[in-house]
């Protein structure tokens, strides 16, 4: 965050990448101070935009369709879908789930 922003001390965005490409990206939400995990539902989507009480989401960039529906499928057995896993303008695969322990994860899939 630049110098005197709100959260100016706080991490944007950090990522690690396995040797086979799959990357796993965490960033922190403005404005949210303490964690509140636990609690699904907290993180929804509302006219386009979302919306979260969480102090965090985490991002994984996967290598195909077929690899994120797999990890889509188990993350919402026990969670709550804040958007559905579906093609955007960006990815064959991208959504949004809240899983049982109140953690955000955003899937994109990023085929090369």
């Amino acid at each position: 965050m630049p110098a005197g922003a709100p959260d100016a001390d706080r991490l944007v965005f950090g990522q690690v990448t396995t040797a086979d490409g799959f990357v796993v990206m965490g960033y922190d939400i403005p404005g949210v101070q303490e964690p509140d995990f636990g609690k699904p539902g907290s993180t929804r989507r509302a006219n386009g935009t979302t919306t979260t009480e969480q102090p965090m989401f985490v991002s994984l960039r996967i290598g195909s369709l077929g690899e994120a529906t797999t990890l889509w499928e188990r993350l919402t057995a026990s969670g709550a879908v804040v958007e559905s896993l579906a093609s955007s303008n960006w990815s064959p695969g991208f959504g949004i789930v809240t899983d049982r322990f109140g953690v955000t994860w955003l899937i994109n899939v990023h085929e090369e």
